[in-house]
């Protein structure tokens, strides 16, 4: 009952102090979820019921959640179509990307500005490139968050399988005060934070 919220609040606060139980709120909870590296429906993909052009559609080898399908059970839906895809690999890989902040940085100084980064985790749809120049696209950033715990500035994205593997250097764009501009990142593992108490 809403009169009992407090009485609640407090038992409830009072029983995880000695497990460091802190309150959080969505704005945390979407920052840990990306260091997690864990995709969000509506962010990071679109579910196939929502899906209404070929472009937006993704399966599960391209989402990097493979593990979940399960190819030696009887019949279902997209069987076939899912062992094709597994023998040939994927079209698109879903990626880890750390962003280079020194370079950012230096973009922002030619405004005679400080380093700007995130204050809350985003999700948008921002271009990835193989190429400096921002020419050849190669996929998209979907999240992305200033970690405060890794000290790193860390995306999701996806991209080009042929882009996907770790340590392959692409760019993504950024704008600066109405200017387009691209920024090293590189292909890192995911999660990007992974401590061994989260599996005890």
């Amino acid at each position: 009952a809403p009169g009992d919220a407090e009485t609640v609040w407090d038992a409830v606060m009072e029983s995880g102090e000695s497990y460091a139980l802190r309150p959080a709120g969505n704005v945390a909870l979407e920052m840990v979820r990306i260091e997690a590296g864990l995709l969000l429906i509506d962010a990071d993909f679109t579910s196939a019921k929502q899906t209404m052009f070929a472009v937006q559609k993704s399966t599960p080898y391209e989402l990097g959640l493979g593990w979940t399908v399960k190819l030696g059970k009887e019949y279902f839906v997209g069987q076939e179509a899912l062992r094709e895809e597994k023998a040939r690999g994927a079209a698109k890989a879903t990626v880890g990307l750390e962003i280079d902040i020194k370079a950012l940085e230096k973009i922002y100084a030619r405004f005679a500005m400080p380093l700007h980064l995130p204050y809350t985790a985003w999700n948008d749809s921002i271009p990835l490139y193989s190429d400096d120049e921002g020419r050849s696209h190669v996929g998209k950033a979907t999240s992305g968050a200033w970690s405060p715990i890794l000290k790193r500035y860390v995306v999701i994205g996806r991209v080009a399988s042929a882009h996907g593997g770790i340590g392959t250097k692409l760019r993504m764009e950024v704008h600066v005060e109405g200017e387009r501009f691209t920024v090293p990142a590189v292909v890192v593992p995911m999660p990007f934070f992974d401590p061994p108490r989260k599996k005890e």
